[in-house]
């Protein structure tokens, strides 16, 4: 996922509240933490879709990310 991240062309707020978001989960173990990854990708999407509408496009990096977010979630 960090590598995905890295390579994706986003805006460096989102880049940050993504990796907020899934370090957020790190501290869990077991179904909380499951939990947690599952509503994280939720608020990463909605991230995601407001990058696009910025853009007004995907770019490769951004789909490769969205694809990323998709699995975990």
């Amino acid at each position: 996922m960090l590598e995905a991240l890295n390579d994706a062309i986003l805006s460096q707020q989102a880049k940050v509240v993504i990796q907020q978001e899934y370090a957020a989960c790190d501290a869990q173990t077991g179904q909380a933490q499951v939990n947690c990854f599952i509503r994280a990708g939720e608020r990463v999407q909605q991230q995601l879709e407001e990058e696009y509408r910025s853009r007004r496009f995907w770019i490769a990096e951004l789909q490769r990310l969205w694809g990323r977010v998709q699995q975990i979630s």
